[in-house]
C-alpha cells in the first residue's frame, strides 16, 4: 500500500526553512551584543572573549607532552634545506611536518607557521610549498605541519577534514578546530626550542581552513608576533549559506562573538587579511570581509593606538594562495618580524617538490599505539565515563539527574526556547482501508514548522496508544520501512514526522564531501 499513499504535507518543499531560521538566531544574538566604545571596554571584553573561545573549542590538554621530535629525513636545495620531522602534540598522537631552514644563518631568524586547508596534499601541496620555500628563501625558518586527519595523518587514508570521522571529536569534549589548534601551539613550541629559531618573532599564515586556523590559533597563543589569515575570513553568517567543514564548526560561538571579535583578539599585534575578490565560498566573501568584518577589525586596532598595524589586502583572484598574495604577506611579516620599512616582496620563480619528496613516513613508521581522531575520541570518552561514580543512594542519584538534565539541555543542546503556541493545521484527511491519515503542520518555534503524518486505527478502541516513529531521513523513510502500518494493525495510532531540516524542509546546499552535516 506504501506506494500509493502521498505523504507530502506542505505542498512545495521549503528547503529554505533552516537557513532562514538559523539567520534569525544570529541577529538576535548580535543584537545583544553591546558595542564597544573604549579601549578599557575593549579589555574588559577580551577577558571574557578568550576565555569563551577557549571553552568553545573544546578542553586542551592540562600538561604538555614532551615533543620527542625526530628527523626522519633531509633534503637540500639552494639556499634552504627541509627537515622532515615528527614529534608528539598529545601523547601518541603524531604529527607529520616539514622544516625549511634558510642556509647560512648567522644569527636566530624569524620562523613562521605555515598551516594548510582543504587542498590536496596538504603540507606537501604545491601552493602550500611555494609560499614556504619563498619565505626560507628570504631568510624565514618554516614549519609546514600536516592538519590532524589530512596527508599523513589521514585515518586509514581517509581525509576527514569535514567528514564524520572528524565529527567524532564533538562527543568527546574536542572539536577539530581545537585539536589544530592544540598542535599548532606545540608547533610552537618545537620552532622556539630550535637555536635557529628567533622566539620574540613567530608569525603565522594559512589559506581557506588554513586562515581559520592561523587567526584562531594568534588569538588564543600570543607568542604568534604577526598574523596573515587568507582566504578564510568573511562573516559567521556567510557559513550558514553553505556547506562547511567540521573544523570550522566553533559550537556556540555565535552566542558570544563574530568573527570580527576573534580576529580582533589579535589586536594590538600585526594582522594582514588577504581576501580574495572573487572567492565563491559564501563564509569567505570579500564584501562581508570588506563592509562587516573588517571595519569592526579596524576599529579595535584603532581603540588600542595600533591602526597601522591592521590591513586589508584585497586580490582581484579566485579562492587559493597565488603570487600576488605571497608578495603581499612577505611585505608584511618583513615589515613587523624583520622592521624592514619598504620590503621588496618579488618572488622569484619557484619549483615545488614532488609531493612523495616530502613525505616523513616514507620508510619510518610510527608506533602501533599512535592515535588518530576516532582514537584519541574513544579513550578520552571512555576515561571520562569511568570517573563518574555511581551515586550511594537514591536521594543523591535525583540530585545528580536534575544537574545533568540541565546540562544536557543547557551545555550539549544549547538551551531550548520557550514553549510556545503549536498552531496546528490540518491540511488533509484520507481514509484507508485499516486506517485514517491525516496531514497537519505544527509550529515547534517560531518559524520551524513541521510537516506530520497521523495514522488512526479504524477498529481499535479510544484512546489509543500513541508511537511516534522518527527517522533522520524523513517521514517518508520511516513510513517505507512498514513499522507504521504493523503498529496501526496492533491498534496504536501512528505519527510520522519531518524533522527541521529533514524531509520536505532538507536544505540540499548543506551536502558537504559526500556527507550529509
Amino acid at each position: 500500500m506504501a506506494e500509493n499513499i502521498s505523504l507530502n504535507v506542505l505542498g512545495e518543499p521549503d528547503a529554505e526553512m533552516m537557513p532562514r531560521y538559523f539567520k534569525r538566531l544570529m541577529k538576535q544574538h548580535l543584537s545583544e551584543m553591546e558595542p564597544v566604545r573604549s579601549k578599557e571596554e575593549w579589555l574588559e571584553r577580551r577577558r571574557k572573549l578568550v576565555s569563551q573561545l577557549k571553552a568553545a573549542l573544546g578542553e586542551f590538554p592540562r600538561e604538555r607532552t614532551p615533543l620527542e621530535p625526530k628527523i626522519v629525513g633531509e633534503i637540500v636545495r639552494e639556499g634552504y634545506l627541509v627537515r622532515k620531522v615528527v614529534f608528539q602534540s598529545r601523547p601518541n598522537l603524531f604529527v607529520t611536518a616539514n622544516l625549511y631552514i634558510p642556509l647560512g644563518l648567522k644569527e636566530p631568524a624569524p620562523a613562521i607557521l605555515s598551516v594548510h586547508g582543504h587542498f590536496q596534499g596538504a603540507k606537501a601541496n604545491e601552493m602550500v610549498q611555494k609560499r614556504n620555500i619563498g619565505l626560507a628563501k628570504r631568510g624565514y625558518v618554516v614549519l609546514s605541519l600536516d592538519s590532524i586527519g589530512s596527508g599523513e595523518r589521514a585515518y586509514k587514508g581517509i581525509a576527514y577534514h569535514g567528514k564524520q570521522l572528524g565529527a567524532q571529536a564533538f562527543t568527546a569534549g574536542f572539536t577539530l578546530q581545537g585539536l589544530q589548534v592544540w598542535d599548532n601551539i606545540r608547533a610552537i613550541d618545537y620552532l622556539i626550542s630550535l637555536e635557529e629559531v628567533d622566539p620574540g618573532r613567530i608569525g603565522c599564515t594559512g589559506a581557506s581552513g588554513g586562515g581559520n586556523q592561523t587567526y584562531y590559533l594568534a588569538a588564543i597563543d600570543g607568542r604568534v608576533k604577526a598574523a596573515v589569515p587568507v582566504c578564510g575570513v568573511g562573516s559567521y553568517e556567510g557559513y550558514l549559506e553553505g556547506p562547511c567543514c567540521v573544523c570550522e564548526m566553533i559550537p556556540g560561538v555565535m552566542r558570544f562573538a563574530e568573527q570580527a571579535d576573534i580576529l580582533a583578539l589579535i589586536a594590538p599585534r600585526p594582522l594582514l587579511i588577504i581576501a580574495a575578490i572573487r572567492d565563491k565560498a559564501p563564509h569567505f566573501r570579500f564584501e562581508d570581509v570588506r563592509d562587516k568584518t573588517f571595519p569592526k577589525v579596524k576599529r579595535i586596532y584603532e581603540l588600542l593606538g595600533a591602526g597601522e598595524k591592521v590591513e586589508l589586502c584585497a586580490v582581484d583572484a579566485e579562492h587559493g594562495y597565488n603570487r600576488e598574495m605571497r608578495q603581499a604577506m612577505y611585505a608584511w611579516f618583513d615589515r613587523w618580524l624583520k622592521g624592514i620599512d619598504d620590503p621588496d616582496p618579488t618572488e622569484p620563480e619557484i619549483k615545488a617538490e614532488e609531493p612523495r619528496t616530502l613525505l616523513c613516513l616514507n620508510g619510518y613508521k610510527l608506533p602501533p599505539e599512535a592515535e588518530s581522531v576516532p582514537s584519541l575520541a574513544y579513550k578520552t570518552a571512555k576515561y571520562n565515563v569511568s570517573i563518574i561514580k555511581p551515586p550511594p543512594n537514591g536521594s543523591i542519584w535525583l540530585r545528580q539527574r536534575e544537574l545533568m538534565k540541565a546540562l544536557l539541555e543547557e551545555e550539549i543542546l544549547g538551551g531550548f526556547p520557550r514553549r510556545s503556541r503549536l498552531n496546528v493545521r490540518l491540511v488533509d484527511r484520507a481514509s484507508f482501508d485499516k486506517f485514517v491519515l491525516e496531514k497537519m503542520t505544527y509550529m515547534s518555534e517560531g518559524g520551524v514548522i513541521i510537516p506530520t503524518v497521523l495514522l488512526i486505527p479504524k477498529r481499535r478502541r479510544k484512546p489509543r496508544p500513541l508511537v511516534i516513529q522518527i527517522d533522520p531521513d524523513g517521514k517518508e523513510v520511516a513510513f517505507e520501512s512498514g513499522l507504521p502500518e504493523k503498529l496501526v494493525e496492533r491498534g496504536f495510532a501512528v505519527m510520522l514526522i519531518d524533522q527541521r531540516g529533514v524531509g520536505e524542509t532538507r536544505w540540499e546546499r548543506a551536502e558537504a564531501v559526500g556527507v550529509s552535516d
